[in-house]
Order: structure tokens, then C-alpha cells, then sequence
């Protein structure tokens, strides 16, 4: 097995390991490849926490959802579960396009009574994005304010982005300046959104537009392709 120092810091440590056999539970002590990582880990450093999520982080790093939601269950089990450790996995389920999987670990936290964060809800978005379901990341969105959470400019550009994939320049459009309404400077990646999908659905004279107001609002453009065109 790999020293507590490398599997806690060298999420790459653990490829040349079985993920199949990596983690398995032996009453009363957690065994990970064959050594008491977690309860040698709560001796030496007094923390069972940080080792616990940074054991998920490096599942999640060699991309073992699988292990990943395994390990959650196993600490969860023992209290060993924060904000942190559910962002971890629902960061690697929504990777995978899996938005559905990624609810599911939503609910469990709401359950378990962990409070989300502006991080939790934008991870919900994206998978929602990432599946090229705009009104899923548009729902998303509404229930993080419900839950208090302050959208941030990653919030919005995730939505932006999301309309502008469906070619809904209107839509995309709205959402920005309901950004702007929000006191919340777009960035390169908002407006990019917008030309880009204006481009694909030849319409240069628009993308032209948006590119002027990208620049009112200080943004530097980048080049962006406008059919055959470069603006």
C-alpha cells in the first residue's frame, strides 16, 4: 500500500491499484488497499475529516465514480461528509453528463442536513449544461436562489452558455442582461457565448452588435468566427 503522505497528496498514486478492491469496510477499522489509511490518518493528523475528502478527492481525480460514491456512502456511514465532499462527487458525476446522478447526491445532502453552497448549485447547472438541457439548468438555477444562495458570474455564464448551445440567441441574450441587472460585470466567456451562436446561425450583424457591447462594458474581445468572417 501506498505511505499515508502519497495517497493524500498524489491523487495519481492510486492507478496502479485495483479500484475494485480499494475500498471495503472490516468492523471496526476502514481498510483501503489492504492498510487502516483513515484511522491512521485521525491518529496522526487529528483529523478525520481532511483525510476523508482528500481519499474521495483522488477517486474523483482517477475518475472511479464508481469507488468515489462508495467511499461517500462508507464516510458518510461515520459522519465523516461536508459541503466539500458532496461538491467533490457531484462534480465527477456531472463530468460524466449524468445531471439525474447528480440531483441524487443533491437530495441526499438536503437530506443529511448539509447546507449547499454557490459551488453545489453551479456543479448542478453545469450538468444541466453539459446534457444540453437549458431549461434543467434554468430550473437549477431558480432553486438555488430559493435556497438563498447568491448566483455568481459562473452561475450565469453556465446559463448563458446553455441557451447560445441551443442557438436561442434570444434567450441567451436575456439572461445577460439579467446578469447585468444583477450588478454582475459579464465577462469573455457571456458575450463569446453569444457571438458564437449568432455565428452559427449567420447572424454577423448581430454578433457584430454584441461585440460592440462587449467592449462598452470592457471586455476584450477575442477573435470569434462569424461564418466565414472574423470579428
Amino acid at each position: 500500500a501506498p505511505p499515508l503522505a502519497t495517497v493524500a497528496t498524489c491523487p495519481s498514486s492510486w492507478n496502479q491499484y485495483d479500484s475494485g478492491r480499494m475500498i471495503r469496510t472490516v468492523e471496526p477499522r476502514l481498510i483501503i488497499s489492504g492498510a487502516c489509511v483513515l484511522c491512521a490518518a485521525a491518529r496522526a493528523l487529528s483529523t478525520r475529516l481532511l483525510i476523508s475528502n482528500a481519499l474521495l478527492d483522488c477517486l474523483v481525480s482517477c475518475g472511479d465514480l464508481k469507488a468515489a460514491e462508495a467511499w461517500m456512502t462508507t464516510a458518510g456511514a461515520k459522519d465523516l461528509v461536508d459541503v466539500v465532499s458532496y461538491n467533490s462527487v457531484m462534480h465527477a458525476c456531472a463530468r460524466t453528463g449524468d445531471p439525474r446522478r447528480v440531483e441524487r447526491w443533491y437530495l441526499q445532502m438536503k437530506r443529511e442536513g448539509v447546507q449547499a453552497n454557490t459551488i453545489t448549485h453551479n456543479i448542478m447547472i453545469d450538468a444541466y449544461a453539459k446534457n444540453n438541457d437549458a431549461i434543467g439548468a434554468e430550473d437549477a438555477f431558480r432553486r438555488m436562489l430559493d435556497d438563498g444562495v447568491e448566483a455568481n458570474i459562473v452561475t450565469y455564464a453556465t446559463v448563458i452558455n446553455a441557451r447560445a448551445k441551443q442557438g436561442e440567441v434570444d434567450a441567451a441574450a436575456a439572461w445577460l442582461e439579467r446578469m447585468i441587472a444583477a450588478g454582475i460585470e459579464p465577462n469573455a466567456v457571456s458575450f463569446n457565448s453569444i457571438i458564437h451562436a449568432c455565428g452559427q446561425m449567420g447572424k454577423a450583424e448581430e454578433a457584430e452588435r454584441w461585440l460592440m457591447k462587449m467592449e462598452d462594458h470592457g471586455v476584450e474581445p477575442r477573435i470569434a468566427k462569424i461564418g466565414r468572417a472574423h470579428v
